[in-house]
């Protein structure tokens, strides 16, 4: 048998192990499996803190069938193990099996992080009434809530229709539960209240002013405390609050200034957008990939092509070797700058030249085939993509109905159908033309009634 000293020194040395591995993400899963490999091979068995370590390796490394193995390996899982495993299910957007954890593990070993952990599964997998309804039942249970129940279903008020109730009902909730002081709740307790006022539903034009509120109130604010108010502004169409809130910080707020220039861009306010950009630039605030994006349509809506060609340039000489999630979404606006301002054969080396595309990237050299009447060319285009979604379809079927080749959009419409996707309104919209084009008025009325019915469904 093995002294217990020496099980208790193997134990703390393969902890202290998994520990630096945990913190060396993204690689946590290639460092810990020599380990837990070495585990196995000496004999020693895992349990606890350990097992729990591992659990939570591997379920962040999206190496569920091992994370689920070691937990079906314990006899009695505690609640650490369980609330790993509703993350790690969450994450994969497994929403199933991570409310079948929770649905099992008895009321008495719960705990409220196990209750967050289900609230921010719902939020992040886009059910917010779920997450609203077990934050209630949360409470009826008699577990409180904490700063970090709160953040994670106030995000979810976004996601449900009644938001404006539920906004005033979890502000209530906020201040009776003593948490009203600290930073985090209050800046998602103003991200609710900005998104209920943004929302076409509001029915209070006193919600943004209670936002406000909120702000001015607050004992302590942070970069995303201004940048939630600035940007709740934007999104209320009111520019010159915005504005004032902007100049009236000194922190270097790139999302915040990137919100307004998207908002001057949005109501059709070229120069303020690009004087705020060059405004940013001067206050040597860092440029990300929506900064240049932005301000890359603005030149596309604007028509000014010299303008476009010089941020093209900026951007080239000051962001080297961007990496792929900065470089595909702004070779994606120059491709659709191009293509407006008449330059496709521009467009077109982008395009060839990206050593990443996404289905964005393939849509737009479609669309723009298609919008400069190149029909030939879009058809073959169109071939030669690796894979489409419904809007790829939509841009040919409305291409196709709106030049008048009717026969062709509906040899379309009924591929796309046959291929799996089901019409939305839009394609529906250019199948009907095509119908009214050829003068069939009988196959109309089926794809009318077919509209009808899909919309009564959904």
């Amino acid at each position: 048998m093995t002294p217990p000293g020496s099980i208790r020194t193997a134990a703390n040395r393969y902890g202290s192990l998994l520990q630096i591995c945990c913190l060396q993400s993204p690689i946590s899963y290639s460092l810990a499996r020599p380990v837990h490999a070495h585990m196995i091979a000496s004999g020693f068995q895992p349990r606890g803190h350990i097992l729990n370590r591992l659990i939570d390796i591997y379920g962040k490394s999206s190496k569920l069938e091992y994370a689920r193995y070691l937990f079906d390996e314990i006899p009695l899982p505690d609640i650490v193990a369980r609330t790993t495993l509703i993350a790690a299910y969450s994450a994969a957007g497994d929403l199933k099996l991570s409310r079948k954890i929770f649905s099992e593990t008895p009321l008495r070993m719960r705990d409220s992080v196990f209750y967050n952990a289900m609230i921010t599964a719902y939020s992040h997998n886009h059910d917010g009434h779920a997450a609203i309804e077990l934050f209630c039942d949360m409470q009826r249970d008699s577990f409180r809530p904490d700063n970090y129940t709160f953040t994670s279903v106030l995000g979810a008020l976004a996601l449900v229709a009644e938001k404006e109730k539920h906004c005033q009902l979890l502000h209530c909730a906020v201040v009776k539960s003593g948490t009203g002081f600290v930073t985090s709740v209050l800046n998602a307790l103003i991200s609710s209240y900005v998104k209920c006022a943004a929302s076409p539903s509001a029915q209070s034009s006193s919600l943004m002013a209670e936002a406000r509120r909120l702000f001015d109130e607050m004992p302590n604010r942070d970069e995303l405390s201004w940048t939630t108010i600035i940007t709740g502004y934007v999104r209320n169409n009111d520019l010159d609050a915005a504005k004032e809130f902007l100049n009236g910080t000194s922190e270097k707020l790139g999302v915040a200034w990137n919100a307004m220039i998207s908002g001057y861009a949005h109501r059709g306010l070229h120069l303020e957008a690009f004087e705020m950009f060059r405004k940013m630039v001067m206050s040597k605030i860092q440029l990300d990939e929506f900064t240049f994006t932005s301000i890359i349509s603005v030149c596309a809506n604007a028509g000014c092509f010299r303008l476009g060609k010089e941020m093209h340039a900026y951007f080239l000489k000051t962001v080297a070797n961007p990496a792929p999630d900065i470089a595909m979404p702004v070779n994606n606006a120059l491709i659709t700058f191009y293509w407006k301002c008449g330059k496709a054969d521009i467009a077109r080396e982008i395009f060839n030249k990206m050593p990443d595309r996404d289905l964005v990237s393939w849509n737009i050299i479609l669309s723009g085939y298609v919008n400069a009447g190149c029909m030939d060319e879009a058809k073959s285009f169109f071939n030669e993509m690796p894979e489409k979604n419904i809007l790829s379809w939509i841009i040919m079927i409305s291409g196709l109905a709106q030049i008048g080749f009717a026969e062709e959009a509906l040899k379309f419409f009924n591929r796309m159908k046959l291929q799996g996707f089901e019409p939305c309104d839009y394609a529906f919209a250019g199948a009907i033309i095509s119908c009214s084009v050829l003068g069939s008025l009988k196959h109309g009325r089926q794809l009318h009634a077919q509209l009808v019915s899909t919309l009564f469904i959904h």
